[in-house]
């Protein structure tokens, strides 16, 4: 059975009737000839999706007062959401300004860095259905582009907007007084953390001298850093990870580790980890002298749990982790459980004219790990006359072997 037009406008009157916007004369010409075009229930997740047909784009403050009443109104029965078409899309600089923060606001939490520089700004109208935005870098336009302007313009067409198309424009920061105050303060808190960093120094090297705690020596055991993370805590691959997230964990094999003395006397680790999904570059500052001792003990070869949140960084444009709480994970050593140890060994080392990548000291101290008590060495073929074995390797071979020869 079909409805009338009629029937429809009935409809969206007793719906502003239940809202108490039935009587409400300030926007009666935006009400007169609305019309509940359809109701979409969906029952699984309890939500009831209004399409409105208005004369023309509802002032912000109308749709405000009609998106809170519905949802006091149907709070006991579901949650409701508009989806508004007006007959005249005409848009104007005061509709777009109105509705501007409103639309923001929930991409601000996907991510924080864009989300404030559109929060603080107005978008500048251009007839008939562009706005143009302000940006620092090519990043930043980038971003708005392919992850904020599809869904910025969905959600103006959910309210009532034809298909609005957001511009990007680079912002000449030295002409402008705002950036001008803002090299002006970075001057200023860059000497501030530089006399800082001197005091730091001398501190330590005080403490130093003292024998004093803060000695700087690497702390023995595991690494960590912050809280203990569970085995059961649930963890991300890295391959998974396409947008900043507040709060997640990862682990990984650290192929690559550095540490930076910063000018306001802190230390910056900043190391790389793949899980073989994908690899990124997690970032920690110390927070005191304990921190920056424990750094030390990252190694390349380690695996790591860690726990922190994902963010675009300017630095390197692209996603890095700011990490909380780092543990290292001991890897499964494998073992030889034979009763008898003995074992035939042949193999090739880095001094070999044939390929190899194991050094003399690794395959010797591996053996010993496994509980074999008689080893012998023979090395039969040099990759050039001059080369000898190193100084490591010389002492392993002089703690575990029992014979070695040179031929």
């Amino acid at each position: 059975m079909s409805i009338t037009d009629a029937e429809k406008q009935e409809r969206f009157q007793i719906l502003l009737q239940q809202i108490g916007l039935g009587n409400d004369a300030v926007f009666q010409d935006f009400t007169k000839d609305g019309k509940i075009e359809k109701l979409v229930v969906d029952k699984a997740n309890k939500i009831w999706e209004f399409h409105l047909d208005v004369a023309q784009i509802l002032p912000f403050e109308l749709f405000q007062m009609m998106r809170v009443g519905m949802n006091q109104a149907f709070a006991q029965i579901a949650q409701t959401t508009m989806r508004i078409h007006a007959r005249d899309e005409t848009v104007t600089e005061r509709l777009v300004d109105d509705y501007w923060n409103d639309t923001i606001t929930p991409f601000a939490k996907q991510s924080p860095m864009i989300g404030q520089l559109l929060i603080e700004q107005k978008p500048t109208f251009v007839a008939p259905n562009f706005m143009e935005v302000r940006v620092h870098n090519e990043m930043e336009q980038t971003t708005i582009a392919q992850r904020f302007q599809p869904a910025i313009a969905e959600s103006l067409r959910e309210k009532g907007f034809p298909n609005m198309m957001l511009r990007t424009n680079l912002l000449e920061q030295s002409e402008t007084e705002h950036y001008k105050a803002f090299v002006e303060a970075k001057e200023k808190e860059d000497q501030a953390k530089a006399l800082e960093a001197v005091q730091v120094m001398q501190k330590r090297a005080e403490q130093q001298a003292n024998g004093e705690g803060g000695s700087g020596q690497a702390p023995s055991g595991p690494f960590q850093i912050g809280y203990k993370i569970k085995d059961d805590e649930e963890r991300k691959p890295l391959g998974d990870i396409h947008d900043e997230e507040r709060r997640i964990t990862v682990e990984g094999y650290v192929f690559a580790s550095e540490i930076r003395e910063l000018r306001s006397g802190r230390s910056l680790l900043q190391f790389k980890i793949t899980d073989y999904t994908s690899s990124i570059i997690i970032k920690m500052f110390s927070r005191d002298n304990d921190d920056a001792a424990m750094f030390q003990n990252m190694k390349k070869g380690m695996w790591v749990r860690v726990r922190g949140s994902v963010q675009m960084d300017t630095f390197v444009r692209d996603l890095i982790m700011m990490a909380q709480d780092v543990n290292e994970i001991a890897g499964v050593k494998r073992l030889d459980t034979a009763e008898e140890k003995r074992v035939e060994l042949h193999v090739h080392t880095p001094m070999s004219q044939m390929d190899a990548t194991s050094s003399v000291a690794d395959l010797v101290k591996q053996a010993a790990d496994w509980g074999i008590q008689q080893s012998r060495l023979q090395i039969t073929q040099w990759r050039s006359p001059s080369q000898k074995l190193t100084v490591l390797e010389r002492k392993t071979v002089s703690k575990f072997c029992t014979e070695s020869k040179q031929t």
